[in-house]
């Protein structure tokens, strides 16, 4: 009996051991597949959003935490007829844990860039200028397509955040002037809703090419 225990334990933890490396290295397999399918993600979001969408370099990623997501080296957001994209970003991914599934509950574990650089455009009646291309009835295809299947919740432990270099400006389009929030080591770590965060970065302020503040938060 014993004999048969320790044998049925050695191919249950075997059989383990087995998913949880093709687990690991999904990646090699799937990204591939996951990359031909660029044309089709950027004609997705045109058509939710407006903007025109450039992917570079999308891979499917996995931890050994098991949480599995997407990586997209390259990736910019312009509205149409411009040159500008006014979102860029480098080495961009995100991951989503795989054990709470189980439970019906959706939880992002990991959000994270090399760079991010938002530049927004202010119009003469003060709104941006991408908000003209988020029109009503676009925003609530969105939201309908993004609805999340039947009985299943979002957690409410929001997923640790890291970009290594950021840059949130703003251009008003009247005068030329440009306003930007610059900084380095982005962090939000135990992120529980309404219960506590941790968050670190340090940069600067910048008004019309002016620094007003440095500033380094923890």
């Amino acid at each position: 009996m014993n004999n048969k225990f320790k044998k049925f334990g050695i191919w249950t933890v075997s059989v383990f051991a087995g998913l949880y490396l093709l687990f690991l290295i999904l990646p090699v397999l799937l990204s591939p597949i996951a990359n031909s399918y660029s044309q089709n993600i950027e004609d997705a979001v045109k058509s939710a959003t407006g903007f025109d969408t450039k992917l570079e370099g999308i891979s499917i990623v996995t931890a050994p935490n098991l949480s599995i997501g997407a990586k997209v080296k390259n990736v910019q957001l312009s509205v149409p007829a411009s040159e500008t994209p006014f979102f860029t970003g480098e080495n961009v991914s995100l991951r989503a844990s795989l054990l709470p599934l189980i439970i019906r509950r959706i939880q992002i574990a990991n959000i994270s860039a090399k760079s991010l650089d938002v530049n927004l455009v202010v119009k003469k009646d003060g709104n941006f200028q991408i908000l003209d291309y988020l029109s009503e009835n676009k925003n609530n295809q969105s939201a309908q397509s993004a609805a999340l299947p039947d009985g299943f919740k979002l957690s409410n432990h929001l997923p640790n955040i890291r970009v290594k270099n950021y840059k949130l400006g703003f251009s008003d389009i009247v005068d030329g002037k440009s306003y930007y929030i610059q900084g380095e080591d982005f962090k939000v770590s135990d992120f529980i809703l309404d219960k506590k965060v941790k968050v670190s970065s340090k940069g600067k302020i910048v008004l019309d090419k002016s620094v007003i503040s440095n500033y380094d938060i923890k």
